[in-house]
């Protein structure tokens, strides 16, 4: 079981309720840091890869990425003398961001919220937008969160699966089912029963 790091004495109901603000936010930082995993997990299934897992447990898993993801390199080299048909993975690692909207004795609140503005806009090189269509950056989450094909453009579209849609609809299964277990696995690292 796990302690708050602050090792200061309790003694006083002010000393008390530092305590368990100090708990209850170290405890939702964790939380958040895996519900935030475990969307970056569906983001990599349903957006960068083919959507399969290959491989054993034993020997570790993997996924394949999704060949469709970008135009092929003939394509874009011919669109733009040069650009990588590579993703640049800003969706999977910047996109997203956590940040704490509330800190009280007996509340903390956390947002799980899109953040497009950390992502790199590259017109000259089709990268979250173009010189035709502009930036793109605030509508990618959208543009990602599709079933099946993209919309069609002159590059074919791209397979994808509805990452976000996803996430939601398994995390909160159920009844909420696996967002509690989440909420129970870390209050109870924490000496906490809910």
């Amino acid at each position: 079981m796990r302690t708050s790091t602050s090792g200061t004495p309790v003694s006083t109901q002010e000393d008390l309720q530092k305590m368990i603000a100090g708990i209850l936010a170290e405890a939702m930082r964790e939380i958040s840091g895996t519900i935030f995993n475990t969307l970056k997990g569906y983001i990599m299934r349903d957006t960068y890869s083919d959507g399969a897992w290959y491989g054993s447990i034993e020997m570790g898993m993997e996924m394949k990425e999704n060949k469709t993801y970008l135009a092929s390199k003939q394509q874009i080299n011919l669109l733009t003398g040069g650009a990588t048909s590579k993703p640049s993975w800003e969706f999977l690692n910047k996109a997203f961001n956590i940040k704490n909207t509330e800190r009280t004795a007996s509340r903390v609140t956390e947002e799980l919220f899109y953040d497009y503005g950390r992502m790199t806009f590259r017109p000259d090189l089709y990268q979250h937008g173009s010189v035709e269509l502009g930036d793109m950056r605030e509508h990618m989450a959208d543009i990602m969160n599709v079933s099946d094909v993209d919309d069609p453009n002159d590059h074919g579209g791209k397979h994808r699966e509805p990452f976000w849609d996803n996430f939601i609809n398994d995390i909160f299964a159920n009844g909420g089912n696996a967002i509690k277990q989440i909420f129970d696995k870390v209050f109870a690292e924490y000496g906490i029963v809910m």
